[in-house]
């Protein structure tokens, strides 16, 4: 832990999610280490830039949540190729790209700086991708690319139509890149990878109700408050009915995510779809007063 505690303290929303995580696969605290000295080397100013107060639970995030989970389902810690650290300091580097992209994307107005801080990003990402395609002898092809294009035409499209339970996967593209690339996963790990990030964006979705609907954003829980009132009136008996809808789609996802870990150990992928179990509890009629709901 000591490497750790160097170059990293966890964000203060992260601390338990952190310590749960260590507490199950203690190996995680070495990797993320190797990982955080490689994003630091690669980028000083980018990983400063991430440990800032504002950003530091983003930076956690995709550490975490899609670092060490992606690290997990390539098979690691048995499989601990010298590859891995790499990777997943690349992986990083793609998710603040996809960060920028999908501010620029969703936003309704082109903010000129969040443009550039978008050239940055991917500048950060291919030059590192390219750094370690390079060591590991594997020739560039044009799979990012193919990918970033799936995330925009996804995004341009969710303005008219939800994305399915099972594409939401392709709002996040850019997050396939290092598993299709790099990592080279095998079909069924990278649909367990596809799953879990559909789990975790209708995770995100449900969270974000409010904000899609004002941006016009057709996100599938803005799509089912639509689909249930196109008034938007957000009536006692609507919301009930959303909560209800929002539950039985996340149970599904899990389901999705169940089925491709069939016969695995994966702790950290457990963990979180404990958590996504946890949100889907949460969820019931909390419009209705407790007083009426003692009523006759």
């Amino acid at each position: 832990m000591s490497v750790v505690r160097r170059q990293w303290e966890p964000s203060p929303s992260t601390r338990d999610v952190w310590a749960r995580i260590v507490d199950a696969v203690p190996e995680s605290a070495i990797l993320l280490g190797a990982v955080i000295e490689r994003i630091a080397s690669h980028d000083q100013t980018a990983w400063a830039s991430m440990s800032l107060p504002g950003s530091s639970h983003r930076r956690d995030s995709y550490l975490i949540r899609y670092g060490l989970t992606l690290a997990e389902i390539y098979g690691w810690p048995e499989r601990n190729d010298p590859v891995l650290v790499d990777a997943l300091a690349a992986h990083f580097f793609w998710a603040l790209s996809w960060r920028h992209l999908d501010n620029v994307l969703d936003a309704n107005v082109v903010d000129q700086i969040e443009v550039g801080n978008l050239a940055v990003a991917l500048s950060r990402a291919s030059r590192l991708q390219c750094e370690v395609a390079c060591r590991l002898g594997v020739a560039w092809s044009d799979d990012a690319a193919k990918l970033l294009r799936v995330l925009c035409i996804t995004a341009r499209n969710e303005r008219r139509a939800p994305i399915p339970r099972e594409s939401i996967w392709h709002r996040a593209a850019p997050f396939l890149i290092v598993p299709q690339t790099l990592l080279r996963l095998s079909a069924e790990r990278e649909a367990l990878y596809q799953a879990y990030i559909n789990l975790d964006g209708l995770a995100h979705d449900i969270h974000d109700l409010l904000t899609d609907v004002r941006l016009g954003i057709r996100s599938l829980p803005a799509s089912w408050f639509a689909d249930l009132d196109p008034q938007l009136g957000f009536r006692r008996d609507i919301a009930d009915a959303w909560f209800d809808k929002a539950a039985q789609e996340l149970a599904a996802a899990a389901v999705d995510v169940e089925r491709w870990m069939s016969g695995g150990h994966f702790p950290i992928l457990r963990y979180f779809l404990r958590e996504a179990d946890e949100l889907k509890q949460s969820l019931g009629p909390h419009s209705l007063p407790q007083y009426a709901q003692c009523r006759t």
